[in-house]
């Protein structure tokens, strides 16, 4: 192999490590303990790896697309942008390139964009969740196909937060503060997200010896749109545990109009650590999902099936931690 050709992938290959771990220890990042670090820089001068900047003069790019349903590009789902955001970031620091497309969800017979069919890209990334029948398309073209916060099936390469363990995580510091009537914001149906959060919720509960209330289950969405009023049950709970930031959002402004104080008569939490988290008084308590880290999964995996040739399978699950603020109350 001339040294010009060396790639990061080449050096992952050959100690058995992930492309991201090889960055990582290349650009001086934190994440990689001192002696793997060495190991690394001592098989990239072996091998005759260049740094990015001399590497790229000698490189064509490669360019990817990047697909998301066409809903979520509203200003409420800026999360998604910043995700968008975060992944392009990380590709090119991998000297590749992107297209991007959103999808109409609503067609009956749905249709690829120009740069998949005629196969401009060498791979694609899904944000967000697309319909069924929309990555089935996808997958027959067999692309490299990496799905980032999106509804994944056992044949994918899944990219998600960890919204069961962190929905838990969150029930589980209500309870330490002292709540034990505690509801749920979330449609549980709509999404495999909300799901995972659902069960991480009743899990944490059921562990807890604390009943679960029905009534306190309280959807967040008509649909794909958030909702604005909610249906709040009689016998109101001191906390709630919301599935998003903007979910949680939007049910503090209606709490809010309807004479609640937060936290003082309600705590709430909010999920991902996103912007939402902030635009409410008092700033949400919320799990915060660290977004490079899933950027970098992401393009880690789609690298290393772009270059190696392999459909690999298999889902990365990024883990978080409760950002504290002002909406929870101690009792």
């Amino acid at each position: 192999m001339s040294k010009n050709a060396v790639r990061m992938s080449d050096i992952a290959k050959e100690l058995g490590i992930s492309v991201v771990t090889v960055s990582k220890a290349l650009s001086g990042k934190d994440g990689v303990g001192e002696s793997l670090r060495q190991k690394i820089a001592q098989t990239a001068a072996q091998m005759g790896y260049q740094p990015k900047n001399m590497e790229r003069a000698n490189e064509k790019p490669r360019t990817v697309g990047i697909l998301i349903a066409h809903y979520l590009i509203k200003p409420e789902h800026s999360f998604y942008w910043a995700l968008y955001l975060s992944v392009v970031e990380c590709l090119k620091e991998h000297n590749y390139n992107c297209m991007f497309e959103p999808v109409a969800t609503d067609e009956q017979k749905p249709t690829l964009p120009a740069f998949v069919s005629n196969r401009t890209v060498e791979g694609i990334f899904v944000l967000g969740r697309m319909s069924h029948d929309y990555l089935q398309l996808l997958e027959q073209t067999a692309l490299p196909l990496v799905q980032i916060d999106s509804n994944c099936d056992a044949k994918a390469v899944c990219v998600i937060p960890n919204s069961y363990w962190g929905i838990s995580e969150m029930t589980e510091y209500l309870i330490g503060k002292g709540h034990r009537k505690i509801g749920f914001v979330g449609s549980v149906d709509a999404n495999t997200h909300m799901q995972d959060c659902y069960y991480g919720y009743l899990k944490t509960l059921t562990f807890n010896k604390i009943e679960l209330h029905r009534e306190w289950i309280i959807p967040d969405r008509d649909g794909v749109e958030f909702k604005r009023s909610f249906d709040l049950p009689a016998d109101m709970p001191t906390a709630f545990v919301c599935c998003s930031d903007q979910a949680a959002y939007h049910f503090v402004q209606d709490l809010q109009q309807k004479g609640y104080r937060i936290p003082a008569d309600i705590s709430v939490t909010g999920f991902y650590g996103y912007i939402f988290s902030t635009l409410v008084s008092p700033p949400l308590t919320t799990y915060g999902i660290d977004l490079k880290s899933m950027a970098e999964q992401a393009v880690g995996a789609q690298i290393s099936m772009i270059e190696h040739g392999s459909q690999k399978r298999g889902m990365y699950v990024v883990c978080g931690e409760i950002v504290e603020r002002g909406s929870v109350l101690e009792i």
